[in-house]
């Protein structure tokens, strides 16, 4: 696949029509992304735990977090790695706190993404038809798993930018420019995520198996790699934490006990991505038809991308796991390779029916993001964040120590220094300091055993008319509503927790 010369002087020339629908797809994708950012999918801990530590920053209150759960909320943060947290914070500086201002610079990342490999593309000479790049830069914008990752706030678009840009270096011309750039944007990749390092080397190493020459480029990668780990070392080492990121990111990662999660998390990014099933399927496919015409070959787009599309999620799997907000690793290359794929084999398909079945497999991968959106339109207003920052308004005050649910995090959190959701362990003593908890209705009593004291329910919260709608078997795509409300601990002498609601305060739900 990489087997082009390490830096063409002569790039193709790029007609005027397909750059105007680049552009075009890159407005669309950024259009629909701001309108409906914020309603689905509605945060989950995954979202929560990567913003808690910019939240922090941002409200003046260090680099802690109430989210984790391998640290309390007095110790400084290590989860993957700092550069995404710090990032996002200067993020909020500019557009303010709350969940369309921090899922927009995943947005934004996103079109940078796809922007640079179809830069990669094109100055490789992997595909030479604008139709195929642009097809291209539908699937890595509007594929499952990348616009699962994307539209909750994790690192992972921060981490498909690198690792398109380290992509897009490797066609630099001049060999100093080129390898120093590689090295440099290296750097980043262990300080962004711990498998971003794990899956340069893999690609490094098949990218080698098909072209010797590349070792520059490799090695120039290897020396960057190694010296932000050495940064990351020294950094976490500083403020005393480098064991607790040690055993929690990487050792976590590796050791399945430690994570406890089921196989079927273990390969989320596989069966949790029918986009990369049909990409993957689709290029197997192709590779026995060439196969059985005797043209196939593993030096060819479609032998990477069968090599990379097996090798990635395995390799991952063994060293410890592939969930699905992976998926992007081995999606993104198995696309390019399909795609270049495709631009040879397409003219020599002359059966109609072959042409019709690979075209709705590829409608069905891009449904990604239209899925996300249906979502969001089908149940515009249960979806609204206002509703639960309007709860969030009338009863909670700076002093307040919350519970809440992921969902409630960014409402919650405007209002009061001590917002504890996602994993995070309580201790007892902040058992007894919590005051105010958002959670499912009729809970007091289970809320008196678990904190202690006695407990009444507000009579306000977001009550979804369809309820909380929480599938486990399929909440990757459908995640629950907002359905919660807000209970208060009784002060000393207050009514307890089995007295019935003020009359005045009514649950917001909508009918």
């Amino acid at each position: 696949m990489l087997t082009a010369s390490s830096a063409p002087t002569d790039r193709p020339f790029v007609p005027r029509g397909e750059k105007f629908f680049l552009f075009g797809i890159l407005a669309a994708f950024l259009t629909v992304n701001f309108a409906t950012g914020d309603r689905c999918p509605i945060p989950t801990v995954d979202e929560v735990v990567f913003v808690d530590p910019a939240a922090s920053l941002y409200f003046g209150q260090g680099f802690r977090s109430t989210t984790g759960f391998t640290q309390d909320h007095q110790s400084f943060v290590v989860h993957y790695g700092p550069f995404y947290p710090f990032l996002l914070y200067e993020w909020m500086r500019i557009f303010g706190f709350g969940c369309l201002a921090v899922r927009s610079l995943s947005y934004l990342l996103m079109a940078i993404t796809a922007v640079f490999v179809w830069l990669f593309v094109r100055r490789q000479r992997l595909i030479n038809q604008p139709v195929w790049r642009l097809v291209l830069v539908g699937l890595i914008l509007s594929s499952f798993g990348i616009t699962h990752s994307y539209r909750m706030g994790r690192v992972d678009s921060l981490a498909m930018a690198i690792a398109a840009s380290a992509l897009l270096a490797a066609t630099l011309p001049g060999t100093f420019r080129r390898l120093a750039v590689i090295g440099f944007i290296a750097v980043w990749m262990p300080i962004t995520s711990p498998v971003l390092p794990v899956y340069a080397a893999i690609l490094s190493l098949i990218v080698l198996a098909y072209d010797k020459r590349r070792w520059r480029e490799v090695a120039a990668g290897a020396v960057g790699v190694l010296l932000g780990g050495v940064f990351l070392f020294l950094f976490y080492s500083w403020h005393g934490v480098w064991e607790n990121y040690f055993f929690s990111s990487i050792l976590g990662s590796v050791k399945n006990e430690i994570r406890n999660e089921s196989l079927q998390e273990r390969i989320g990014g596989i069966v949790k991505d029918p986009s990369f099933m049909i990409c993957y399927a689709l290029l197997a496919g192709l590779a026995l038809r060439e196969w059985a015409a005797g043209r196939f070959t593993w030096r060819s787009p479609i032998g990477f991308g069968v090599i990379a599309g097996a090798s990635i999620p395995g390799i991952l799997f063994l060293l410890g796991h592939y969930p699905a907000y992976y998926s992007w690793l081995g999606m993104i290359p198995v696309a390019v390779c399909l795609c270049a794929s495709l631009e040879q084999v397409w003219p020599r398909l002359r059966s109609r029916t072959a042409r019709i079945f690979i075209s709705g497999a590829l409608g069905i991968a891009f449904l990604g993001l239209p899925l996300f959106v249906g979502l969001a339109l089908a149940a515009w207003s249960d979806r609204d964040p206002s509703r639960v920052e309007a709860v969030a308004r009338r009863n909670i005050k700076p002093s307040d120590w919350v519970r809440c649910p992921n969902a409630a995090y960014y409402a919650v959190r405007r209002h009061t220094r001590m917002t504890f959701c996602g994993m995070y362990r309580l201790t007892e003593k902040e058992k007894k300091q919590i005051n105010v908890v958002l959670t499912l209705p009729g809970s007091a009593e289970k809320l008196s055993k678990e904190y202690g004291g006695k407990w009444r329910n507000s009579g306000d919260g977001v009550l979804s008319a369809c309820g909380p709608l929480y599938i486990p078997k399929i909440r990757f795509y459908l995640n629950q509503l907002y359905y919660f409300q807000l209970y208060r601990r009784v002060e000393s002498g207050g009514l307890p927790w089995y007295e019935a609601a003020p009359s005045s305060t009514k649950p917001e739900s909508h009918r």
